[in-house]
């Protein structure tokens, strides 16, 4: 469970920058980041941003932000070498199993 918090919690950042609300002061909102893992977890309903970050989780994942514009590319980039320094085991097991998800391309 712990690592799907972290994960979860770094997907809301990559969301939320993707979003154009580089606003990194959310992550410090425990309301917030409650209802969002809540949403990502399917224990409650969604609002937009979870919505969207469970839209982005398998696009990521599926081809490592291959088709990413380049400042969502630049920052997963950053979340995944922090990931991969700091938690590699939860980073491996949250991109293994998205990465079976093939997102539906429109």
């Amino acid at each position: 469970m712990k690592a799907r918090i972290v994960i979860a919690l770094s997907l809301i950042v990559v969301v939320v920058s993707y979003k154009g609300q580089d606003d990194m002061n959310r992550l410090t909102d425990k309301s917030f980041v409650k209802k969002q893992l809540d949403c990502i977890l399917d224990r409650k309903p969604c609002d937009k941003i979870g919505l969207s970050i469970k839209d982005v989780i398998p696009i990521i994942a599926y081809n490592n932000c291959q088709r990413c514009n380049p400042p969502l590319k630049q920052r997963y980039a950053k979340l995944r070498n922090f990931m991969l320094r700091h938690y590699p085991n939860e980073w491996n097991a949250i991109i293994q199993y998205y990465s079976k998800r093939v997102p539906i391309q429109g």
